[in-house]
């Protein structure tokens, strides 16, 4: 039941694939302009608003002594009539009178799986209670959202960036909850600090903000993002520093380590997101932007799969293997995590901006 489960949940999330195709396709092909496309979009989703009507016949409609499967099943049938129809008639996609009912029928068809789906999962916790069903279920959707979104971005120039800048991103294990536990159980630091460590470190990123939009835009894209990524990692080594002690052994009591240098890893990871962010507008296919910005801000929060990592060592931090590994291999282990990253980083372009000829590959067709 539960694989049944999860891999319904994924193909609900892998529907981002045919829904981008169908994008590309209404948006290029078809040449609809932004409103219309808009209004398309937002005419067809009119079977989700209508949810709570599918509620009831999911709850009492029997066929054959079975509930629930019966409307799944019917909602599988419909959305394969409107897919397949788009796919293998020549007719289906090449005019809006005959697309429209298509995609009203698709949506209603996962419309009513969803209701069915998620009673389903729901009665099916209660019955042999089992708690969390819903938070595997969002989690399998989302892995389907991924693959699906994957597929369609196959030209290199787009992939292999993004490819860069989520894994730099979600390979370096987050530390920031033992640091903190550290911090205000051993070295018994007032709140005060932690306050105003903030307030400093969203000063600095303020300011960084201003110098990257003054003097540092014009400068090259991978030699910025590199320099940042190093610096990064040398920032994490602070942590090390405070744990160690030598902060003291350099006359600076840890007060004042904090409130000065315990958050700037933390400031100059956000600041990175800054010229990350421009080179994904930079790559954005013209007439796609929703979509593709979507996409880009979606696989930077799978980058938060980082806390795994950061759990693991947080927990060799405080068991009884901390007289054995002490503190400097987890964090020597944060920073190796960081450098790694730079062995691939040419995956990065040079500038900023892509050629006109590599964003608008392939959409030939639209005028």
């Amino acid at each position: 039941m539960l694989a049944l489960c999860g891999f319904g949940y994924w193909v609900q999330g892998f529907r981002c694939f045919p829904w981008l195709a169908l994008n590309f396709h209404m948006a290029h092909n078809l040449n609809l302009y932004p409103s219309t496309l808009q209004l398309v979009q937002n005419f067809g989703n009119l079977p989700m608003v209508t949810k709570p009507l599918y509620g009831v016949p999911s709850d009492a409609l029997y066929i054959r002594g079975a509930r629930r499967i019966p409307c799944i099943s019917i909602g599988v049938f419909l959305q394969v009539l409107s897919w397949g129809s788009l796919a293998l008639s020549p007719v289906a996609g090449k005019a809006l009178p005959t697309l429209v009912p298509c995609i009203l029928l698709g949506n209603l068809g996962a419309s009513v799986t969803e209701v069915a789906k998620d009673a389903l999962v729901a009665e099916y916790g209660q019955k042999h209670r089992i708690a969390g069903l819903q938070p595997y279920a969002f989690t399998a959707s989302a892995m389907g959202g991924i693959l699906g979104n994957l597929v369609a971005i196959s030209e290199e120039s787009i992939s292999r960036p993004l490819a860069w800048i989520v894994g730099s991103i979600a390979m370096v294990p987050v530390l920031s909850s033992s640091i903190f536990c550290y911090q205000t159980q051993c070295l018994n630091l007032d709140p005060s600090v932690f306050g105003m460590s903030r307030v400093i470190g969203q000063l600095m990123l303020l300011s960084l903000t201003v110098l990257y939009d003054c003097y540092w835009k014009e400068m090259p894209m991978r030699k910025l993002i590199g320099a940042i990524q190093v610096l990064y990692a040398s920032f994490l080594l602070l942590d090390l520093i405070s744990v160690r002690q030598i902060n003291i052994g350099l006359g600076i009591p840890n007060e004042v380590f904090a409130l000065c240098f315990s958050g700037l890893a933390e400031t100059l990871g956000q600041f990175k997101i800054l010229p990350i962010s421009l080179l994904l507008a930079s790559l954005c296919l013209r007439g796609c932007e929703g979509s593709f910005t979507s996409f880009s801000a979606s696989m930077l929060c799978i980058t938060n799969f980082q806390w795994i990592f950061g759990c693991w060592n947080g927990f060799l931090a405080w068991n009884n293997l901390w007289r054995l590994l002490k503190p400097v291999y987890w964090n020597c282990d944060t920073v190796s995590s960081a450098l790694v990253p730079l062995g691939w980083i040419h995956h990065v372009p040079m500038s900023h901006s892509v050629p006109e000829k590599e964003r608008t590959r392939g959409m030939s067709k639209r005028t």
